[in-house]
């Protein structure tokens, strides 16, 4: 039996003190640390078994079998060895009413997944899956989904069976997924007489770059959906061509992509968003894709994370300034493309605008005339006073995440709240080589000497041999922290005058 001032305690308030036994939504892939802390607190007495059990089950995973079984056409054994964790805890009836969230998985972990993972989607009814999936009918008060693909991606650049044999998972796949889990998300809304609490928050982990079929965009279940969406998280993922040549931006999706999530999938979503968390695995929005946001416009969004955004022209971050509304704004990884270097045909190709660009002579930094080099002269000191000025209902503004990655992923895309307010050294780019020194700035650009290779040497091997520093952020460092500085102290002084600090 508890004290007398835990039994006097609040739920919300027993609630907060026991999470901390339990690390953060989504810190770990789908076994948090901290259940066995939750399963001895209840234990305790009977309020906290409640309180504990809540928390235990508030969000639950749909995880594929580290193993297949020989007699793989046996689609009863797969069901019952697959997918039987996952339907035994969405019939319990005290489970079915603490669940929040849930996760999706497409695969089992690198480190598990079997050659032929994937081979049930090839008649495109994965019958054991797809019946797991639709167990989220009888969560009645789930409110948001991840659907958590693997950063395998492949395009239509590898031919046959060779993306079988590298673990990368086939767009065919991701989008038989995403169709079950609409159409499961839209049956849910129908069931048990409409009393489900409606689905707010989706989550999509390692989107492919990949434009989705018209059949999805225009499908029932995804139009239903979507316009209930307040909380749309996407982090999208690149096709990287492992067995071919490192010629990764050249594919297609990386310059179609962007402009089709500017154009076309964001607006669907935008009248009803309040969060928007939009982050790439690499540099996107000024090469080889072009996003500038023109047209987007979100008249309800409070809070904005971008992660990974590369700023190439002074302009391109003025589609996140027109939205007025903003309270919160969190930049994780986010850069500004100083140096922009493009090899033989890449500019006619990618249509790259370059305006806002100086165009440098022939072998400047040591490079041959086959390549052409710009620069983009803008400043963090620049972007940090027009948020300063123009978005005056911020409160909460972050900047950080520089190098945080685990194993592909954005480290602080589940936990965007955690990224640090700080002037990194790497806040500024080359695309020649995206590495930046993470303790000085410097950075990388054949010899890092502008001025053009004097005309005797350039016979001379090895030309892109070091000459000068080149350190765009030690150049900007004053004037980037004087503007970082004032805009932390205006957001400081608006926070406390409305009682939040």
């Amino acid at each position: 039996m508890g004290s007398s001032i835990e039994q006097a305690m609040p739920v919300e308030v027993l609630s907060l003190i026991i999470g901390h036994l339990f690390v953060a939504e989504g810190e770990q892939k789908y076994r948090p640390k901290g259940q066995g802390d939750l399963r001895n607190a209840r234990l305790v007495c009977r309020r906290w078994s409640e309180v504990a059990t809540t928390l235990l089950f508030r969000h639950v995973a749909l995880v594929h079998p580290d193993w297949m079984p020989d007699w793989e056409d046996d689609e009863e054994l797969l069901a019952e060895c697959g997918f039987r964790k996952f339907k035994q805890l969405t019939a319990n009836p005290t489970v079915q009413h603490a669940v929040r969230s849930a996760d999706i998985f497409s695969a089992p972990d690198p480190d598990e997944r079997f050659y032929d993972i994937w081979d049930p989607w090839e008649s495109g009814n994965y019958g054991p899956f797809t019946s797991a999936i639709d167990r989220i009918v009888e969560l009645p008060k789930l409110q948001e989904v991840r659907i958590r693909f693997t950063d395998g991606v492949v395009g239509d650049t590898i031919e046959n069976d060779a993306w079988r044999e590298y673990g990368f998972e086939h767009p065919d796949t991701r989008f038989h997924l995403l169709r079950a889990v609409f159409k499961a998300i839209h049956n849910r809304s129908t069931a048990h007489g409409g009393s489900n609490t409606t689905i707010t928050n989706l989550t999509i982990q390692n989107l492919q770059n990949k434009a989705l079929p018209e059949d999805i965009l225009s499908s029932g279940p995804f139009q239903s959906t979507v316009k209930e969406i307040t909380n749309l998280c996407l982090q999208i993922a690149h096709e990287f061509n492992e067995p071919g040549p490192d010629h990764d931006l050249d594919l297609p999706d990386r310059r179609t992509f962007d402009p089709w999530l500017q154009s076309t999938f964001l607006p669907i979503f935008a009248d009803q968003l309040t969060t928007l968390h939009l982050a790439q695995n690499d540099y996107w929005g000024t090469w080889p894709g072009y996003f500038d946001g023109q047209g987007l416009h979100f008249p309800n969004l409070t809070t904005l994370t971008l992660g990974a955004f590369a700023i190439g022209h002074h302009d391109q971050f003025d589609w996140v300034l027109r939205q007025k509304t903003l309270q919160t704004l969190r930049l994780d990884r986010c850069v500004i493309t100083s140096y922009i270097t493009f090899e033989p045909g890449q500019l006619e190709a990618w249509n790259s605008p370059t305006h806002d660009w100086t165009r440098y002579p022939h072998w400047a930094f040591g490079l041959e005339p086959r390549f052409k080099t710009f620069n983009f002269p803008g400043t963090w000191e620049t972007v940090f006073d027009k948020i300063q000025d123009q978005l005056t209902q911020l409160v909460d503004f972050r900047i950080g995440g520089y190098g945080s990655r685990h194993w592909g992923t954005p480290y602080y895309f589940f936990t965007p709240e955690r990224i640090p307010c700080l002037l990194s050294p790497q806040r500024y780019v080359t695309t020649w080589c995206t590495d930046v020194d993470e303790d000085t700035g410097e950075m990388e650009l054949g010899n890092g000497d502008p001025t053009p290779l004097a005309e005797e040497l350039r016979r001379v091997p090895n030309t892109w041999v070091k000459k000068r520093e080149l350190n765009r952020a030690k150049e900007t460092r004053n004037g980037d922290w004087r503007a970082l500085k004032a805009l932390v102290e205006t957001v400081v002084e608006r926070r406390r005058q409305k009682g939040l600090c």
